[in-house]
């Protein structure tokens, strides 16, 4: 495809199809992450676009005359990928969330860090929400969802074709249903952690009543650090197929709001 004798109203069509691919990449999960230098996102749309551009069905789509129509057109293409992206993004926002419970259950929330993968900025980020980050991403990646990520990419034209996005009530209470999981998720992850974290946390306070000369304070951050990362790594399993299901929730719910955008 040579683009510099491409027609007018082709370039535009290609133009088109960047902004809905390129706003995939900039939320999706994995692709999203920080670490992905700006140009390889930009290489990866280019690419994924020149491999799908031929496949799209552009029959009976005018581009508008003037630039409004024209951005406008855009904007609507970008806002069906951004939503792709967002929502399967809502998942491991509550995979984060997990772990962000627990951060301060364990005393790991006095940490000043900088979360080099959603840029948290110093003191917001704790080491646990890191970490079911971090599996979240691997498992993502091994149960091969970037490849299915992919797949939503062209299927997206199937289902919402080019101009064709309606936002309607439906669509509307079904994204803030996705968006309202992220706590659930959340909850569901860190139920284990958290609730022993709890009864820890008052069976320390009963000892500290019974023997007022024990310094308790000093001997329950190590404790409670101990206890937390002892059981962190032993409900690893527990996470992963917690997320494996989560994956297939993904997929679902992605599936469902592209059809929404699609039937109004």
């Amino acid at each position: 495809m040579d683009l510099l004798r491409m027609p007018l109203e082709q370039l535009q069509m290609f133009v088109v199809v960047i902004a809905r691919i390129g706003a995939i990449f900039i939320t999706a999960p994995v692709f999203n992450n920080r670490q992905v230098p700006l140009m390889v996102k930009a290489g990866l749309t280019f690419m994924t676009v020149m491999l799908i551009y031929g496949l799209i069905d552009r029959r009976g789509l005018l581009m508008p005359a003037n630039l409004w129509g024209f951005s406008a057109l855009i904007g609507r293409e970008f806002l069906v990928g951004a939503i792709i992206g967002l929502t399967a993004t809502f998942i491991f926002n509550g995979i984060q969330a997990s772990g962000e419970l627990v951060g301060p259950q364990m005393g790991l929330n006095l940490d000043e860090l900088f979360d080099p993968i959603t840029g948290i900025e110093e003191g917001q980020g704790s080491l646990p929400g890191q970490m079911y980050l971090l599996l979240g991403s691997l498992l993502f990646l091994q149960l091969d969802m970037h490849h299915w990520l992919l797949q939503v990419f062209c299927s997206s034209y199937d289902i919402v074709p080019l101009a064709g996005v309606r936002v309607g009530e439906p669509f509307l209470h079904k994204i803030l249903a996705v968006g309202g999981e992220i706590f659930a998720i959340a909850i569901k992850l860190s139920a284990p952690l958290f609730i022993l974290l709890l009864m820890l946390t008052l069976v320390m306070g009963i000892i500290s009543k019974l023997i007022p000369d024990i310094e308790i304070m000093l001997l329950m951050m190590p404790v409670r650090i101990g206890v937390g990362v002892v059981v962190l790594a032993l409900s690893l399993p527990f996470c992963a197929q917690m997320c494996k299901k989560l994956f297939v929730q993904m997929e679902t719910d992605v599936t469902t709001v592209l059809r929404l955008l699609g039937n109004g």
